[in-house]
């Protein structure tokens, strides 16, 4: 079982091997965290391949694309892009973030990853309850038999 950690902060000060950037399947990073990590510099690689990947037709909701970030390797160098809905102008789908959740445990696990920052995904723009959220990606985890991993979930606006 990972450990899961709430944390009220910004998720861009972890110290973890990878983020997750929740996003739509349109190659769209308008609004919201999904917008923050357009406009990082130390993302702008791996959201260019995540762009080609939509265009591509390679996501769809509750699938997980593997971007890296390009400027420096050794920093948070894994970028996951969690799908939670088709097209940004929907709601999130909570089938959907449990989906990703449990293709992002299989993940980490392929690329022997121990700790994975993690937004409150679908809970902002996406409008799905936060508790739910939460109590979801705490038990997708629970299931993990990675005991070693480590497991941030960073609750914006508190």
């Amino acid at each position: 079982m990972s450990t899961v950690k709430f944390i009220n902060g910004n998720i861009f000060d972890n110290k973890c091997e990878a983020i997750v950037c929740p996003v739509n399947c349109f190659a769209t990073l308008g609004a919201g965290i999904a917008k923050a990590f357009r406009d990082n510099k130390k993302f702008k690689g791996s959201n260019e391949a995540y762009y080609l990947a939509c265009k591509k037709g390679e996501l769809a909701p509750g699938s997980v694309y593997l971007g890296v970030n390009d400027l420096d390797p050794l920093d948070g160098s894994y970028v996951f892009y969690l799908a939670t809905k088709f097209m940004w102008t929907e709601d999130s789908k909570m089938e959907s973030v449990e989906n990703g959740l449990i293709n992002l445990t299989k993940a980490l696990n392929h690329y022997k990853i121990n700790s994975c920052a993690i937004p409150l995904i679908g809970s902002g723009l996406g409008h799905l309850p936060a508790p739910v959220v939460e109590l979801t990606i705490k038990e997708v985890f629970e299931t993990d038999d990675n005991k070693e991993r480590i497991i941030e979930v960073y609750r914006y606006g508190k």
